[in-house]
């Protein structure tokens, strides 16, 4: 987990100056057919409109407890 992690934050900054980027991460976990590696591209437009997903849903939760408590 710790792999992803480290991959994640380096995506962010590497996006700050590029377009796209290359995620690769070998052997990042393992099941009954052996190996499983992560392999993809991202785009600086997929980053955004994730971090934008996820600020949306923190937000509502927020408001959520507010009106609550």
């Amino acid at each position: 987990m710790q792999h992803l992690r480290e991959a994640a934050e380096k995506a962010k900054c590497e996006l700050s100056s590029t377009a796209q980027i290359d995620i690769n991460l070998p052997y990042l976990t393992m099941d009954k057919s052996g190996s499983k590696h992560m392999n993809s591209k991202i785009t600086c437009a997929q980053s955004e409109s994730l971090v934008a997903y996820l600020t949306k849903r923190t937000v509502g939760k927020n408001k959520f407890f507010d009106e609550v408590f």
